[in-house]
């Protein structure tokens, strides 16, 4: 009976470290935050963000539990023209002056019918407004590199409709698309 007991609990301390979560803090030099919409009806005009923080807990056989945040700095944008980039932080597109930040903070993590994909639910919070997004995630695996650390990458990608943030500007004119593409790159750092 001694040993029985023993071997259950054995089973149960490694069952809870083989599921246990890694925790990881995002690599900046290695992500980038990329959007797209459509300009005129006619073209795709593509943007994104250069500063940015992001934190996971994952273990890929424990979904259960992972927890993804991000945090991305609003006057950050960068458009490639200085002048736009001025422009999108006015009131009238993101508001950086009043909602300096967006986020997103995962709800739950399943996997997707497709394979190597991960379905991430959360909540997305631009100009104050919350909505629930799905994000289709792909993890690209992990590798222990020398002096660089244990590292995961992933790309994960969601589309949104820019109204529904109170996100307006040249929708009535059609000058720009309602639909946005996210796209995120990004690469983790297990924490030691």
């Amino acid at each position: 009976m001694k040993k029985l007991t023993l071997a259950l609990l054995a089973s149960l301390l490694v069952s809870h470290i083989n599921f246990a979560q890694d925790t990881y803090k995002l690599d900046n030099l290695h992500t980038s935050i990329r959007f797209k919409v459509q300009h005129l009806g006619v073209a795709l005009f593509t943007g994104g963000f250069d500063q940015f923080e992001g934190a996971l807990k994952y273990n890929p056989a424990n979904l259960k539990n992972a927890q993804l945040t991000f945090r991305v700095k609003v006057n950050s944008v960068n458009t490639g023209n200085q002048r736009r980039n001025m422009h999108l932080q006015k009131e009238d597109f993101f508001d950086a002056a009043k909602y300096p930040e967006m986020t997103f903070k995962s709800t739950y993590f399943k996997k997707a019918p497709k394979a190597n994909k991960i379905l991430v639910d959360g909540l997305l919070t631009i100009r104050g407004v919350t909505k629930n997004v799905t994000f289709e995630v792909k993890d690209l695996g992990a590798r222990d590199v020398p002096n660089f650390g244990f590292r995961r990458g992933f790309t994960a990608t969601t589309k949104i409709k820019r109204s529904e943030f109170g996100v307006n500007y040249g929708l009535k004119q059609k000058l720009l698309g309602d639909e946005v593409t996210i796209e995120v790159f990004t690469e983790f750092i297990k924490s030691k």
